[in-house]
């Protein structure tokens, strides 16, 4: 089992690795509170989406036309705590960048990485530009790592035999949260089924906690989905209009390839690059690389806008801190 490999036998501690990991979360806060602030000393105001995403709030709902209702939530809450400014707004998405960051370093920790390979992984994703720039301001964008790399995590646990079968539930509990966060969500679980079908780590679906935790991500989901129903699925309506307009630019093949690189700072893509190799060869892992593999074309083929796919990059960020630095 992977727990047998040299770099999982001699983890570090997991104290220490939390430990560091909530340091990275406090800094990656520091810096998007200090940005936000300084961009109001210079008379930055709200992004327009802030602004609906504030009207949502003040009508909640379990759905609305262009996204499900955490956004809303989150809007409201902020306003209720913080009253109505930009930094108020966004202090949400703010704590979500620094958990981003921080699961990035928890996930390096659970592939057998030390501190430096911890560091290096957790500073490449705190200073990709997307997440820089998704997480400065309220938005679905801010959280969804958090839910995908959240899940994951709990889902490596389980690949390893370092968790519960009971854990599960955490994974549903996350998968159902991510949806009626952004509806994106649905298509990266659909990837990573398929990567867990192709890998031997299938045998973890033949468990009644993986049917429980799938029905917990039902329950959470159905709400939203209820809402559709009954209101005639306008997302999807919305959606196919815009696909069927000029409004998204669709990037060819190479052009999205490249715009991944960009998208997550051009010196830091060897790094991520050789963590997707390295978990395409590691057994017990090789379905985050499978699901990557199967992501990408999917988006392509969907011609999604290109930060779609970004946050699935942690991981690999995290897998290659290890293996550049074991």
């Amino acid at each position: 089992m992977a727990q047998t490999e040299p770099q999982i036998a001699n983890r570090m501690p997991s104290s220490a690795a939390l430990a560091l990991a909530g340091v990275f979360v406090a800094l990656t806060f520091l810096v998007h509170l200090g940005s936000s602030l300084w961009g109001a000393h210079l008379g930055y105001g709200f992004f327009r989406d802030e602004m609906y995403f504030l009207v949502c709030g003040h009508h909640l709902a379990w759905g609305y036309v262009d996204q499900p209702p955490m956004v809303a939530v989150q809007a409201r809450l902020a306003e209720l705590l913080f009253g109505i400014s930009p930094t108020g707004d966004r202090v949400f998405s703010f704590l979500a960048a620094g958990f981003t960051v921080g699961l990035t370093g928890l996930l390096t920790w659970q592939f057998g990485g030390r501190r430096p390979a911890q560091i290096l992984a957790m500073t490449c994703v705190l200073v990709a530009p997307v997440f820089l720039g998704t997480s400065n301001y309220l938005s679905m964008n801010s959280f969804e790592p958090c839910f995908w790399m959240g899940a994951l995590f709990v889902l490596l646990r389980l690949a390893d035999g370092t968790a519960s079968p009971r854990a599960w539930l955490i994974f549903g509990l996350l998968a159902g949260l991510g949806i009626e966060n952004k509806h994106s969500t649905v298509f990266f679980l659909l990837a990573l089924l398929a990567g867990v079908l192709l890998s031997p780590q299938r045998r973890l679906l033949r468990s009644r906690w993986c049917a429980a935790g799938v029905v917990l991500l039902i329950l959470l989901a159905l709400p939203n989905f209820i809402w559709q129903w009954v209101h005639h699925f306008p997302t999807y309506e919305l959606l196919s209009n815009i696909a069927h307009s000029d409004e998204n630019i669709k990037l060819p093949p190479l052009a999205f390839l490249a715009a991944q690189v960009n998208i997550l700072f051009v010196v830091a893509a060897p790094l991520w690059i050789e963590g997707l190799i390295w978990l395409a060869f590691a057994r017990p892992r090789r379905f985050v690389a499978l699901t990557y593999l199967v992501f990408l074309p999917m988006m392509m083929l969907l011609h999604a806008k290109h930060y779609y796919l970004a946050p699935i990059y942690p991981v690999f960020f995290a897998a290659g801190a290890v293996a550049s630095t074991t």
